[in-house]
């Protein structure tokens, strides 16, 4: 292992560099804050490669040794600052993207829906955590009588009465005569992802359910 970790670390670095950071936010965001605590294990690491060169400065290979030790830190450490200059751009419109879209959306929810109405959503965070209203998430993350095909989630389905989706999602939604447009909002630079999410649109049933 004190043979093949500096080669294997540096390898794993430099495959993380090849990386694309826009597309995979929802399992990237949970990763950014944290980076910074990263920094500081790498230059800890950094450290202990140091140590164990100059313990080893006298043997043959000595200059082997410092030769690889450096090779593994600069690679390690060459990109680090424009990485965290970059990802925290790309962080702080990923904010914005939720700020405008989903939060935006849940607090006119909260504020225009009447108490005790149920909300039909696929996607269900923000409208959950801000709407103070019943959701019924169509993707089943927080509603699991519908990821289980409960015949219950069908009824309360049909009897709901609000909605608010992303319109690329559910096309039809925005044709349907049973659905009037009540509310939409949108953001202008999605980086969210590289889909067609950038605007949310609130519906409400005007017409019974088929």
């Amino acid at each position: 292992m004190v043979v093949a970790f500096p080669l294997l670390f540096f390898l794993g670095v430099s495959a993380s560099q090849l990386l694309k950071s826009a597309w995979p936010f929802y399992f990237l965001r949970y990763v950014l804050p944290a980076q910074a605590f990263v920094v500081a294990i790498v230059a800890v690491g950094a450290v202990r490669l140091l140590d164990w060169a100059w313990r080893r400065r006298r043997l043959a290979f000595a200059p082997a040794y410092a030769i690889g030790v450096g090779v593994v830190i600069v690679g390690s450490l060459a990109k680090l600052p424009s990485a965290l200059i970059e990802r925290a751009h790309l962080f702080s419109w990923n904010c914005q993207n939720i700020e405008e879209l989903n939060v935006a959306m849940a607090v006119w929810l909260r504020d225009n829906v009447p108490a005790g109405e149920s909300i039909v959503v696929n996607d269900a965070g923000a409208s959950r955590y801000f709407g103070e209203h019943p959701i019924l998430d169509i993707v089943g993350l927080n509603h699991h009588r519908w990821l289980h095909r409960d015949p219950r989630a069908g009824a309360e389905l049909a009897r709901a009465r609000y909605g608010a989706f992303f319109p690329s999602l559910i096309p039809q939604m925005t044709t349907d005569p049973g659905w009037q447009q009540i509310h939409r909002t949108s953001t202008q630079n999605l980086t969210v992802c590289h889909c067609d999410q950038s605007e949310i649109v609130a519906f409400r049933r005007v017409l019974p359910p088929r």
